[in-house]
């Protein structure tokens, strides 16, 4: 009598356990779809947005100016709106929107994980051992699956490689192109897919929280070739989070990252494939790669990647499900399904219309 009632007990409490994990991942495929909404949105309407942003803020600013001195208000509104009109604006504009959009779609997933919007970028001093190795062995590895990948669908790529877009060349646009590239996606994309989306999800599940959190990481780069990439960079980051608990090594890889691909493209666009630079890069590129390497047999000889999860983080008192629940709640899902169908429409708008 007394094992009959603790095996219904242990039955109600996996069901429970089933729908809570079920909600949170609903929640979290909620502010993926969110996110991709925005991103069409921005990408489509971007240059009007800014167009009407500088308007707006040329026809306050000329109507103040009228107000005080004796210039006209179409005299002044012409003035500001060409000084306000340039690219260096432009990028100011665009890390706004950036921000807004990395952060926004993740506002309700803090709420219902009982989480602050602090809670992201909570800082945690104690380096781990062998860090200095970890930075090139993440970007190594990511680069290694892209030779792969390149390697074997080279030619079904091409269709999805972006045209090289004109880089500044002044000192105000360069920093801020670096900014835009560089820093933002560094800082808000591992709050938002470490620190909020990883975290929140981790109560139910290692391996759950991680596969979820860098597929979405990865789908949000839209382009296939960056979406393999950036899916391998979150599974390593995602677990460096997992480890320190905390998002800022992942954001200090993050930005090397991209900092090294910006600066790849400046010396492509200014200097020519055939110039020293380039094979100077390619060098670089290819010792990360051999560090990779020697990381992969490092951590794996030390084991690094047998990891016990920080308490503050995920609490150890929840019970973990089955393999065909995770399935089941995942992938047979209907939020699964229209985040598919979503995905698949702005990739369509982005590439093949």
């Amino acid at each position: 009598m007394q094992t009959h009632y603790i095996e219904q007990n242990e039955v109600f409490n996996n069901n429970v356990r089933e729908a809570q994990t079920r909600s949170i991942y609903n929640i979290a495929i909620t502010s993926g779809i969110f996110l991709l909404f925005m991103l069409l949105f921005v990408n489509i309407y971007f240059a009007g947005m800014f167009t009407l942003f500088v308007k707006f803020i040329a026809a306050v600013s000329g109507l103040c100016v009228s107000l005080f001195t004796s210039e006209s208000y179409e005299i002044a509104f012409d003035h500001i709106y060409t000084l306000l009109g340039t690219t260096e604006s432009a990028y100011v504009f665009h890390i706004i929107i950036s921000v807004i959009t990395t952060t926004l779609p993740f506002l309700y997933l803090i709420k219902k994980a009982g989480l602050k919007f602090t809670d992201g970028f909570k800082v945690n001093i104690n380096m781990p051992k062998k860090f200095w190795l970890y930075v090139p062995f993440t970007l190594g590895a990511g680069y290694i699956v892209n030779l792969i990948i390149h390697f074997l669908f080279d030619d079904m790529l091409e269709r999805f490689t972006a045209p090289q877009a004109l880089l500044p060349s002044n000192p105000t646009g360069i920093v801020l192109y670096y900014v835009l590239l560089a820093f933002i996606p560094a800082i808000f994309e591992e709050w938002a897919f470490r620190g909020i989306l990883l975290r929140s999800l981790l109560p139910y599940g290692k391996g759950f929280a991680l596969i979820v959190s860098s597929v979405l990481f990865g789908l949000m780069h839209i382009s296939p070739p960056q979406v393999i990439f950036a899916t391998t960079f979150g599974l390593l980051s995602g677990f460096l989070y997992i480890k320190t608990g905390t998002i800022w090594y992942g954001v200090l890889i993050h930005l090397i990252n991209n900092a090294y691909s910006a600066t790849n493209g400046f010396v492509l666009f200014f200097k020519g494939e055939e110039s020293i630079e380039v094979i100077l890069l390619s060098i670089i590129t290819l010792l990360i790669i051999i560090t990779a390497i020697i990381g992969i047999i490092y951590f794996s000889r030390s084991g690094y990647f047998r990891v016990n999860l920080l308490h503050y983080v995920n609490p150890p008192d929840k019970p973990r499900l089955s393999f065909s629940q995770y399935f089941n709640l995942s992938l047979i899902n209907g939020f699964t399904l229209f985040f598919i169908v979503l995905y698949s429409v702005v990739l369509w708008l982005e590439y093949f219309y």
